[in-house]
């Protein structure tokens, strides 16, 4: 349960927004878990301008075994081409050939845990499912019980779904990011649908939020004329936007809560290592605190859009911009009361 948002700007820069919410058990929640994912190494976004984020939902283990796996396949990768051509490679991966690595890795995982959970119910793996029999013992043991392979077959094809298969089969990514090859693209990588694709549109998002987000999305979209929405979205108004998004789905959808996580990807920047600002501290949580000031009019819009811009786009100080919403404030007391979180 979460919000996972990504939106296109241009062909060269896009946003990402998450929450930081996790449900324990359906008992508990924790506002600490990191849902943007950094898979690409360091090594390869400083050669070759490479930047781009991974969020998911679903169990978060999966999520983190999935970065953690990839980072190391993509480094393998890199250190294996130098050793061949014995000089490091004019060009690496594009964001589009990185997610056929990612998503092939993905499907390894879940067959995986597919195979634990088959193991722990019937003592056999898939492989042993698929030719009939396992080993115990030193003996050949035929799998020949119906209800048995009623079970395991519900199992592998998440044909019955149950809380043990959901956690396996629940599991999506959107993968956001700009190479200099192809500019910035999105690509939505599915475990229950079984592929990944590239996003057809300017933006992507999932997660129990996703029917609120959309709604959101959708509206402020469908105002862009073609031209506008193929090239010139102004970054400052999508950025008020998503966290207008995210704020509605922390007041009403369960499983989102927390600080708001955001990242903004520029390809334009010269220095590889800058092409990627990330916001999870004290910054992010001004970002969402100054927007959620503007829709309860207690700022107003011009005012909003340039602590925005200034906050998130040109590497405005915090304690800077957190004095200048205070003295733009036609009513500090009144603000001061509304966010710590007084109705009026």
């Amino acid at each position: 349960m979460t919000t996972i948002n990504a939106f296109r700007l241009d062909d060269y820069s896009g946003l990402i927004i998450t929450d930081e919410e996790r449900t324990w058990h359906l008992r508990q929640k924790l506002n600490s878990i990191e849902k943007i994912k950094s898979f690409v190494p360091s090594e390869i976004q400083r050669n070759y301008g490479i930047a781009a984020r991974l969020t998911s939902t679903g169990v978060c283990s999966v999520g983190a075994e999935l970065v953690r796996g990839t980072k190391i396949k993509f480094q393998k990768m890199y250190e294996e081409e130098i050793e061949k051509i014995g000089e490091i490679p004019e060009f690496f991966l594009t964001i589009e050939e990185m997610c056929h690595v990612i998503f092939d890795y993905m499907v390894e995982l879940k067959h995986r845990h597919i195979d634990d959970l088959l193991i722990s119910k019937y003592g056999f793996d898939t492989k042993d499912f698929t030719r009939g029999y396992f080993m115990s013992c030193n003996k050949k043991v035929e799998i020949k019980d119906k209800e048995v392979i009623k079970g395991a077959e519900e199992i592998i094809t998440w044909s019955r779904r149950t809380p043990e298969t959901n956690k396996v089969f629940g599991n999506m990514a959107i993968v956001a990011g700009y190479d200099p090859k192809d500019g910035f693209r999105m690509f939505h990588l599915s475990l229950a649908k079984g592929r990944f694709e590239p996003v057809p549109f300017i933006f992507r998002m999932d997660g129990s939020g996703r029917d609120i987000t959309e709604i959101r999305y959708n509206d402020y979209v469908n105002r862009k004329t073609f031209r506008k929405r193929r090239g010139s979205i102004d970054p400052v108004e999508a950025m008020v936007m998503m966290l207008e998004g995210f704020l509605q789905c922390r007041r009403i959808v369960i499983g989102v809560g927390g600080w708001p996580n955001i990242v903004y990807i520029n390809g334009r920047e010269k220095d590889n290592m800058k092409k990627m600002k990330e916001f999870d501290d004290y910054r992010a949580k001004l970002a969402s605190e100054i927007v959620d000031a503007y829709e309860a009019e207690l700022l107003s819009r011009k005012v909003c859009y340039d602590l925005i811009e200034e906050l998130i786009f040109n590497d405005g100080d915090f304690e800077s911009v957190h004095m200048k919403m205070w003295k733009c404030a036609e009513n500090p007391r009144i603000l001061s009361r509304f966010l710590r979180g007084h109705k009026f």
